[in-house]
C-alpha cells in the first residue's frame, strides 16, 4: 500500500529476493533496501500517490539471505473504481549479471585509458629526445662545417694524433706544402722521419713527449 506495506508477493519475487510470501507480507518494503538507499523510498512513493510511474528504477536491493542484487524496478499506481490511487505494483528485474559486466567493462576502460596515458606520456618523451637528438646532431654537422671551413682557410698544416689507436690526421694543406699526395702512410713515426728536419728530430720528440705529459 502507500505507507511502504507489501500486501501481495508472487513467485517470481520469491526467487528475487528469497523470501517466501508468508515471511514478507505485512513487512515495510524497505527490508528490501540497504540503509544507504532507504532515503530513495518516499520520493518514490511520492510520485505514486500523484499517479505517476517510475519506470526502469535501477537500484541495489538485499535478499533475504542478505546477498547483493541489483534490479530494474517499474512501479505503478493501483487505483480503486473512483479512480484514486490506493495503492502501487511493483515489477522488479535481476539486472546483477548486466551490472556486473558493466563495471568491469568500466575497469577495463580505465585501465585501457592509464595504459593509453603511459604510451603518451612516453610517446611525448620519446619524441622530446629524438628532438634532442635531431638538435644536437645538426649542431655536430654545423661545428664540422665550420671546422672544415678553418682548415680550408688556413695556410697551416694541422694535424692530430690518438694515442689510443695511433692514427694521425694531416689537413688537406698538408699535401699543397710539403707535397706529399698520400697521407695514407702517415704515422708519428713517418711524419717525424720524413717531415721534420734531421737537425730537430730529438728537439720534436722532446715536444711531442712534453706535450703527451700535459
Amino acid at each position: 500500500n502507500l505507507d511502504g506495506t507489501i500486501t501481495s508477493w508472487n513467485h517470481g519475487a520469491e526467487k528475487v529476493y528469497e523470501y517466501m510470501s508468508s515471511e514478507i507480507e505485512g513487512k515495510n518494503i524497505t527490508v528490501l533496501f540497504p540503509d544507504a538507499k532507504r532515503s530513495l523510498l518516499p520520493a518514490i512513493l511520492s510520485k505514486i500517490k500523484l499517479g505517476d510511474i517510475v519506470d526502469n528504477f535501477q537500484t541495489k536491493t538485499v535478499t533475504r539471505s542478505g546477498r547483493s542484487l541489483y534490479v530494474s524496478v517499474t512501479i505503478s499506481p493501483v487505483k480503486n473504481v473512483c479512480g484514486e490511487v490506493v495503492g502501487a505494483s511493483a515489477i522488479a528485474m535481476n539486472i546483477t549479471g548486466q551490472k556486473v559486466s558493466e563495471e568491469k567493462l568500466k575497469e577495463s576502460y580505465q585501465e585501457l585509458s592509464a595504459v593509453y596515458e603511459q604510451l603518451s606520456a612516453a610517446e611525448e618523451e620519446l619524441r622530446a629526445q629524438f628532438e634532442e637528438l635531431q638538435f644536437n646532431q645538426e649542431m655536430i654537422r654545423r661545428s664540422e662545417e665550420r671546422y672544415k671551413l678553418a682548415l680550408d682557410g688556413s695556410n697551416d698544416v694541422i694535424w692530430e694524433w690518438n694515442l689510443e689507436t695511433r692514427e694521425l690526421f694531416v689537413s688537406d694543406k698538408w699535401r699543397e706544402l710539403t707535397g706529399y699526395d698520400n697521407k695514407d702512410w702517415l704515422t708519428m713515426g713517418n711524419f717525424i722521419r720524413e717531415v721534420v728536419n734531421p737537425v730537430d728530430v730529438s728537439k720534436a720528440i722532446a715536444g711531442l713527449k712534453a706535450s703527451i705529459k700535459g
